[in-house]
């Protein structure tokens, strides 16, 4: 049986890094960045963006960067839409913060949950939908934005709240 790779463009957000390239999943972005049995992201033609402003390193180039799973605040996955991502059926409209960022946007869960229940579902990454991002200090990069789908790092919020 062949495993079936495929490169997506990502954009990546840790508390100190933008990181964009090319990120190779097999199967599903969906399942793949919850695989317990990988612990870090390859990202191909990789550009790596310090955030901290009048930091002495600018962007860095490199043709392969790996990034452990525990860093990324957020990961938004390119050509790839909600309606591919097998998300859960019920909607939770939240304001995550990070040490780095606000995220507004609706949670996707199951039937049952509630709010305070949302960041205990399976996986350290979990799908939104609807997102807006916005920095809490000043960033050498401008971040702000929205996304149609986002994956949050459950471990990475620090606090939140439903609207």
């Amino acid at each position: 049986m062949q495993v079936n790779i495929i490169t997506f463009p990502v954009e990546i957000l840790t508390g100190h890094y933008q990181i964009s390239g090319g990120l190779e999943v097999r199967g599903s972005p969906a399942v793949f960045i919850n695989d317990a049995t990988f612990n870090s992201f390859s990202i191909h033609d990789a550009t790596l963006t310090p955030l901290a402003p009048g930091s002495p390193v600018g962007p860095v180039k490199t043709s392969l960067l790996y990034v452990p799973k525990t860093e990324p605040h957020a990961i938004l996955i390119g050509n790839f839409e909600a309606k591919d991502a097998q998300l859960l059926p019920n909607r939770i409209r939240m304001v995550c913060f990070t040490d780095t960022y606000v995220i507004r946007c609706e949670f996707h869960v199951g039937p049952e949950t509630k709010t305070l229940d949302a960041l205990s579902l399976a996986g350290p990454f979990l799908p939104t939908t609807g997102a807006e991002i916005y920095a809490l200090r000043p960033l050498a990069a401008d971040l702000g934005g929205q996304a149609d789908l986002l994956y949050i790092h459950k471990d990475h919020v620090r606090s939140f709240f439903g609207e």
